[in-house]
């Protein structure tokens, strides 16, 4: 849609106009672009291509790569899955998944490292996310108002989605250890 906006503009832009309307156009036309770039922005970190393309173990490599490169804080990632692919569902919401609860380290954790294990196992899906971040209390987490937590409510309601079981484990000062497991045939 916003193509097609941006080809009506593209036309007009074309038409003779005055100063004022000229501007005008020029200032939509620049807006439009914009919304296209932001677009495709977030498109690709909702569901990149190279999870489409090559599967979770490189998608979140890559994402891990991208954090590590601004030396925040260090993220080691250790995978058996390789070139394996899994249902496209499972892929993009695990892939959600481990995204944030590295933004949850990075925005409230004030951690130096992050361990992802990312495994099959027989016929699981096994992620281990552990930083050495401040840590919280889950009661606390879990009983605050709508706005805060929320990272963590999604997180947990897509496991959930998954048919997955989730486990986190944090206490304040020993940071952050959560256990995810998801089955990967359709039940």
């Amino acid at each position: 849609m916003l193509s097609t906006v941006k080809m009506s503009i593209s036309t007009l832009a074309q038409l003779e106009h005055d100063k004022s309307s000229k501007q005008i156009v020029e200032n939509t036309e620049m807006v439009i672009n914009e919304a296209i770039k932001s677009l495709k922005e977030v498109s690709d970190n909702l569901s990149p291509h190279v999870l489409n393309n090559f599967g979770l173990s490189r998608a979140v490599r890559n994402f891990t790569n991208k954090i590590n490169a601004t030396k925040v804080l260090q993220i080691r990632l250790k995978s058996n899955l390789g070139d394996i692919r899994l249902e496209n569902n499972t892929e993009v919401v695990l892939y959600r998944v481990i995204c944030e609860l590295i933004n949850n380290t990075i925005k409230h954790a004030k951690a130096k490292k992050i361990d992802i294990d990312l495994n099959i196992e027989q016929k699981n899906i096994t992620i281990v996310y552990k930083d050495d971040g401040k840590g919280f209390e889950m009661d606390k987490l879990l009983n605050q108002p709508n706005n805060s937590g929320m990272g963590f409510s999604n997180i947990f309601s897509r496991i959930n989605s998954l048919k997955g079981e989730i486990n986190v484990d944090s206490h304040p000062g020993k940071g952050t250890l959560v256990n995810i497991k998801v089955g990967t045939e359709n039940e």
